[in-house]
């Protein structure tokens, strides 16, 4: 009778767990060791004496209070051991993983095999292949901007007085936090009190907290053992687990950038293949070679040593290899599938689609088109800009929020022409001129009926893409990297305020604040207000803050004052000459003082989540270079959509959606790169003939029929309504000369061509 191997286990975490359980199914004999009472392994929380306890290694667990799983459950589970129904979110607690582990040991009755608190301090080779064991409102500085980097920061700033993220990626990651973090390159050295970073700036603060990751230890093995680590890199080992010197060994868990579970479950299935003696292992001379391959095949790549088990995209590729050597079962298609929807959550946020106006249009086409859809939306819920957040107007930050809405507004065109072509405003919406919580609501209508909220990540915000070989895209966002074969970029282009350059800004004493921070005319309320600008915004802020200030200026370069008569005290001035400590001396040579400026002045083209390789510059507001306002002619797999203004925004978006998606599905082959280049150039000196500026490459107004025309034409797309461009051609700009009264009316569409306007009563 064949000896039963007796198989020792050590840690009963998530790797212990499955190589207890999968060694009984090859009927061996099994003991585990746990040095804690409990299974788990680092999923077991630890409340620490204090953050001042100095010897890390005596407290186990990695936890903190609050933590969520970076990835989501169904990546996350046992392949034969799905997590249960009763865990509803994707992305759960700690203490939600620790109670599947536990159920994963009760299901398999893998307790029996367990001894708790046994802590193996020593083990090592024996003859014949055998092994002994032997069984015994502070000011803070997070040093690390890896994912517990990020997370820790994140959670710290809630209650900190000031946090300070040091680090040294090449590019300070844009994430907003929600509190005061200052990000600082790497400590150059500590002083008693703080420290001095590389750039010599100079930070006091109570505590150091290190998000410098771990290396890999192994005390209890003795050196006879053969396994060394140098640089983070264990050796010598044949696939990542099976040491090469003693291969009756297995060290299980030691990939990063993985699906950790699953990861080990398939090592474990490997490793069990050979110590049953199914499958035969190379010889050692062969395995060392493999080694030395991988060795140099990562060093081609660019991989440090330290990185010797890091797998990232390459993670599918190892496993194909484990199943094909060993004949084991490989993970489903569908966890794949997952894992590249969810990526690998790092460092960083994007939004290759904005979950807005244009992005739940890109997402309804894409779909139309039999794509796989992702969209990442920073915010919890869609609508973009017409998400209402409330503000103080005394917030400097601007880029800190991220919607332009304010309390009372209503669109300054009609709704009629703000719909998708092919989803009108539903009729309990019966005024023509809505508010921005009726868009809203009607944006989640759209986004209900077509069905597209399963394929939108809320609360994921793509900080960078860059291109990859083979016309493909890397994007990431804050915790995830994932690539795909097209971008629709819709980003909206309503959150970096635009600022003159107005000699003595920076004398003026009093309130200076964007359009895009103003929320309510309550908070300015018996004071005098300067607004600068006239276009809609100007003129709206203009009439709303007039029924409660004491006196508004309103300043702007129009060639005729507007004619509107405003409810309330206002003056018209011509454009500010400079500040002074109390107010503005103004080109007519007049003098005024007042209590706050607020800029109407509009808002600059912004893409700080493209890599400088995806080819795409912003100068003077123009973006380029784009074929037809919207294809990236160095990348022509992505589309920039909603540049164009004085527009009809919703269907000029839609319509470049569905243009790019022509050429997007291989419908219609794109130009060539210097067809597109010199369209380009006809265009911008067209502009040029006409007197427009370079901040005026994007700008429409009556030639947006010949765009949407050309549009259609070229990629036999359906174009707008007739109907539709009467409507606005009727609205025109009276937000000018009526501002009172062009509200006052509600359309109503009759057929294709004709409508009729109603006066509200």
């Amino acid at each position: 009778m064949n000896k039963k191997l007796r198989v020792c286990v050590i840690g009963a975490g998530t790797a212990g767990l499955s190589a207890v359980k999968n060694s009984l199914e090859h009927h061996m004999e099994v003991v585990c060791y746990e040095r804690e009472e409990q299974v788990g392994g680092t999923w077991v929380y630890r409340d620490t004496d204090d953050v001042t306890k100095q010897y890390d290694e005596e407290v186990h667990s990695s936890m903190y209070e609050g933590l969520r799983t970076n990835i989501p459950k169904e990546v996350m589970g046992y392949s034969d051991f799905p997590y249960p129904q009763k865990f509803d979110l994707s992305f759960i607690t700690s203490a939600n993983v620790l109670e599947y582990l536990n159920l994963y040991a009760d299901h398999f009755k893998l307790r029996h095999h367990i001894k708790l608190q046994h802590e193996v301090i020593r083990v090592r080779p024996r003859s014949n292949q055998e092994w002994e064991a032997s069984i015994l409102d502070k000011e803070v500085l997070i040093i690390g901007a890896g994912p517990s980097g990020m997370d820790i920061t994140q959670h710290i700033a809630k209650t900190a007085k000031q946090v300070f993220l040091s680090h040294h990626l090449s590019e300070a990651p844009p994430t907003d936090f929600m509190g005061t973090v200052s990000q600082k390159l790497d400590v150059k050295y500590f002083t008693s009190t703080g420290a001095v970073f590389k750039d010599d700036s100079v930070e006091d603060f109570d505590c150091v907290v290190y998000c410098t990751g771990y290396q890999y230890s192994f005390p209890f093995l003795s050196c006879d053992c053969g396994i060394y680590v140098e640089n983070k890199h264990v050796q010598p080992l044949y696939k990542h687990c099976i040491n090469i010197e003693y291969p009756t060994m297995a060290i299980i868990g030691l990939p990063f950038a993985v699906l950790p579970t699953l990861c080990l479950d398939m090592q474990v299935r490997f490793v069990i293949k050979f110590f049953s003696n199914e499958v035969e292992l190379p010889s050692k001379l062969e395995m060392f070679k493999e080694l030395k391959r991988e060795i140099e095949d990562r060093k081609a790549r660019g991989l440090r040593q330290c990185e010797a088990h890091k797998m990232g995209a390459k993670e599918y590729e190892y496993y194909n290899d484990l199943c094909s050597i060993t004949g084991i079962t490989n993970m489903k298609p569908v966890v794949a599938n997952i894992m590249k929807d969810c990526g690998r959550k790092y460092i960083y946020e994007l939004e290759t689609y904005r979950a807005g106006t244009a992005g739940l249009s890109a997402v309804k086409n894409s779909l139309e088109h039999h794509m796989e859809v992702v969209c990442y939306e920073r915010e919890e819920q869609v609508g973009g800009t017409w998400v209402y957040e409330d503000t103080d107007a005394t917030v400097q930050c601007d880029e800190e929020v991220h919607s332009s809405m304010y309390q009372g507004l209503r669109t300054n065109l009609p709704k009629e022409v703000m719909g998708y072509p092919d989803f009108p405003y539903p009729d309990k919406f019966e005024m023509s001129f809505v508010t921005s919580a009726d868009v809203l609501e009607y944006l989640n209508l759209y986004a209900d009926h077509f069905k597209l909220r399963n394929y939108i990540q809320f609360e994921h915000e793509v900080i960078r893409v860059k291109p990859r070989l083979n016309r493909e895209w890397e994007a990431s966002s804050l915790f995830t990297v994932q690539y795909f074969d097209r971008i629709f970029v819709c980003n909206g282009h309503y959150t970096k305020p635009q600022y003159p350059e107005i000699p003595g800004m920076d004398i003026y004493r009093g309130l200076q604040l964007h359009s895009h921070l103003y929320r309510t005319p309550q908070k300015f309320k018996d004071e005098t207000v300067l607004v600068i600008g006239a276009g809609p915004s100007g003129m709206d802020v203009t009439q709303h803050i007039a029924k409660t200030a004491k006196q508004v200026f309103l300043s702007h370069h129009l060639p005729e004052a507007p004619p509107t008569d405003f409810m309330g005290p206002v003056t018209q001035k011509p454009d500010v000459q400079y500040f002074t400590a109390t107010g503005a001396v103004f080109k007519d040579g007049t003098v005024e003082d007042f209590d706050c400026v607020i800029y109407c002045t509009g808002y600059q083209y912004s893409f700080p989540f493209l890599s400088c390789d995806c080819g795409i510059y912003v100068k003077n507001n123009h973006v380029q270079p784009l074929y037809k306002q919207c294809i990236n002619i160095e990348h022509p797999t992505m589309a920039i959509i909603g540049l164009p203004f004085l527009v009809l925004p919703t269907q000029c978006f839609d319509m470049q959606i569905r243009f790019a998606l022509k050429f997007f599905s291989n419908e219609l082959e794109f130009p060539s790169k210097q067809e597109m280049l010199d369209e380009l150039k006809r265009d911008l000196e067209e502009r040029k003939e006409r007197g427009m500026r370079e901040t005026e490459a994007h700008k429409m107004g009556p030639k947006q029929y010949d765009y949407y025309k050309e549009l259609s034409e070229m990629a036999g797309i359906t174009t707008i309504k007739p109907v539709v461009a009467n409507i606005m051609k009727d609205c025109g700009k009276k937000y000018i000369y009526e501002l009172e009264t062009y509200r006052s009316y509600i359309f109503k569409v009759l057929d294709d061509e004709r409508f009729v306007k109603i006066p509200v009563n």
